[in-house]
């Protein structure tokens, strides 16, 4: 039965190709059929397949096909398990596709991607840290701090990613240490493969239409999980206790008002060769993803010695 398994899947890929390997996908189907329903399989495939492989062997090294013959229920097994995992493997590799925008899961890359199949722009590269992207062409966005700073610190972020999220942390910090000397802005944009990553986007608009920008911001991240699970009522029931109208706040985002804004502020991050969130400009220097503190600050430093 072990090696039906493994004829299984493997005939099932090449009757793809073949009339002659769908006959045996299908008889290696019946056989692990009849096993698991704990009846007497009438195929010989198993021991078909067995002196097929022993005999190949033979004309190759004689050595090593005495020890498959020896041990072939053994290598069976390590196959078959091995086969499994691999289609677990896959699976969870598609999960993750869907939730975080890679093949890895959430702390493999360290950033949402727009595209994780794309090869990338302007020389940059996808493994964080220093980059080359062009500057932002605008300063629109959410701005905090000092607007006569001598320092500007840009952050591109997706309210639906992680990363983002925990790059609040390390933002909250430097705008405390750095008070009156940096400028900050955020530039929403949107991992669209994200779960309501465009609602939530168009949300924090609404809530700024009220003043309330930055709380609504604070307030989508402390519950990331809970509205990419619940979607727009979800966003909506956020703004109780932080907008003043909740009526004007809820129409707002059922009219897709900003739609309009954040694809526009979207496709400026990928006009100049973004290719995730989050990422961060700070001078001369680009941070894309989890980027440590002592780095942005590093950054900070030298722009201000200049």
């Amino acid at each position: 039965m072990v090696l039906c398994f493994i004829a299984l899947g493997v005939f099932a890929v090449m009757g793809i190709f073949s009339a002659k390997y769908r006959a045996y996908s299908k008889e290696a189907f019946n056989c692990v059929i009849k096993k698991m329903t704990l009846r007497k399989c009438d195929s010989d495939l198993d021991l078909r397949m067995k002196a097929e492989i022993v005999g190949r062997l033979m004309n190759v090294n004689k050595s090593v096909a005495g020890f498959t013959n020896k041990h072939f229920e053994l290598l069976s097994w390590l196959f078959t398990i091995l086969m499994f995992a691999s289609f677990a493997y896959s699976a969870f590799s598609v999960y993750n596709y869907v939730a975080f925008g890679n093949c890895n899961g959430q702390d493999s890359t360290g950033v949402c991607l727009f595209d994780p199949t794309a090869t990338g722009q302007n020389g940059f590269t996808r493994s964080g840290g220093v980059t080359e992207l062009k500057y932002p062409p605008t300063l629109d966005g959410h701005t905090i701090g000092n607007n006569n700073a001598e320092v500007t610190v840009i952050e591109y972020g997706c309210y639906t990613c992680p990363y983002t999220k925990k790059a609040e942390e390390t933002t909250g910090k430097l705008l405390i240490e750095y008070k009156d000397k940096v400028k900050f802005i955020f530039k929403p944009s949107p991992v669209l493969k994200h779960p309501f990553a465009l609602e939530a986007a168009g949300a924090a608009e609404c809530a700024d239409e009220q003043n309330r920008y930055w709380d609504y911001k604070r307030a989508l991240f402390e519950n990331q999980v809970e509205f990419r699970q619940g979607g727009i009522p979800t966003l909506k029931e956020l703004g109780r206790g932080i907008v003043q109208n909740q009526s004007q706040f809820e129409q707002c985002i059922d009219s897709g008002k900003y739609n309009e804004k954040v694809n526009k502020s979207l496709q400026e991050a990928t006009s100049i060769g973004i290719y995730g969130t989050p990422t961060f400009f700070i001078g001369n220097s680009t941070f894309v993803g989890n980027v440590e503190y002592d780095n942005l600050k590093n950054a900070i430093d030298e722009e201000l010695k200049k």
